[in-house]
């Protein structure tokens, strides 16, 4: 039997009285690792939701201050139509 063949036969035998190899984690260890996944992301999810809404509250102070900005601006022109008028008064 060659050098391969030899290799295949003792995996074989390996597999058939299930023995594992040393750096595979156990099912405990599969199980905890997946319990602390779990958590993990259920944190993540609270942590998005929470962005969500920090965007949610900016998104409508932007909108506030667009809705400022815009009734300043009205202002502005009603001011300057009014100093227009005025001037054409003290032209004549």
């Amino acid at each position: 039997m060659n050098a391969r063949a030899s290799r295949r036969a003792k995996g074989k035998r390996a597999e058939g009285k299930g023995y594992r190899h040393s750096n595979q984690p156990s099912g405990e260890q599969l199980r905890r690792e997946d319990d602390r996944l779990l958590r993990e992301n259920e944190e993540l999810r609270r942590k998005v939701a929470e962005r969500q809404r920090q965007i949610a509250e900016r998104e409508k102070q932007v909108a506030d201050g667009e809705r400022q900005i815009a009734e300043r601006e009205k202002q502005v022109a009603d001011g300057e139509r009014q100093i227009a008028e005025r001037e054409k008064q003290i032209r004549r």
